[in-house]
């Protein structure tokens, strides 16, 4: 029997050199028959002044993806595609795209917000792993979107792979400190934090959607390039 990987689809993914928690979380959440490669790009520090150059040095690895044919690439980091406000998302992946030769480009900024608009949320608490300075910034990015960030904390990590070494009681703690009664939704900020296992636990505990980077980046990813499983168990997003 001859079985192609990818016969569903192709997705190439943009990740941080030291993320160590996307790929399994993608691996792990994708449906049967969906193929993901990835290329890597540097982020020595998850401060503003290094996210603001991320993108553009992103280019090579989009070119890189573009030569094994993809369905669609995504530019996975949420912070290097809210950084510079609104816009600043499809800016990345047009210039992500024109790099990989006409290949269609999604952010996790924008496919965070997506997210939000499908479930119809306009209030949200929002938990981070990052420094002030970042934090700061998705709140300008979001609420320029017209969100409502009701509540935000962050963990105050400046590196990634210090992000990805977080536990889930600890992210699970996080969502569960910033929720608060006018959000209708949380929001886990980063493609580095492993979200996946506790995403259904936090919407019976806390009886809303949770939205996390990498849950939202993938139902993006999928729907756009037409494959329309459902995944409940992943939260209330992925059965839209």
């Amino acid at each position: 029997m001859n079985v192609l990987y990818g016969e569903k689809g192709v997705i190439g993914i943009i990740n941080i050199s030291s993320c160590v928690n996307l790929e399994p979380e993608f691996y792990a959440m994708a449906p049967n028959g969906v193929a993901m490669l990835t290329a890597r790009v540097s982020l020595p520090q998850t401060t503003p002044e290094e996210l603001e150059k991320l993108a553009k040095n992103a280019c090579g690895a989009a070119y890189e993806l573009s030569t094994a044919k993809p369905d669609l690439i995504v530019f996975a980091c949420t912070s290097g595609s809210f950084i510079n406000g609104l816009g600043y998302d499809a800016e990345v992946s047009s210039m992500l795209s024109k790099a990989a030769g006409g290949v269609p480009v999604i952010t996790t900024a924008e496919a965070v917000a997506k997210a939000l608009k499908a479930l119809e949320i306009k209030k949200f608490a929002l938990g981070t792993p990052y420094i002030e300075t970042v934090n700061s910034r998705a709140e300008s990015y979001f609420t320029a979107n017209g969100f409502d960030v009701v509540k935000m904390a962050g963990l105050g990590l400046d590196t990634d792979y210090a992000i990805g070494l977080q536990t889930t009681d600890r992210i699970y703690d996080l969502a569960c400190r910033v929720d608060c009664s006018e959000a209708e939704a949380v929001v886990l900020s980063c493609t580095n934090l492993k979200t996946a296992p506790i995403i259904d636990k936090l919407e019976q505990k806390l009886q809303k959607p949770i939205i996390s980077a990498n849950q939202a980046t993938l139902w993006l990813a999928l729907r756009s390039i037409g494959i329309t499983d459902k995944l409940p168990e992943l939260g209330r997003l992925m059965e839209i």
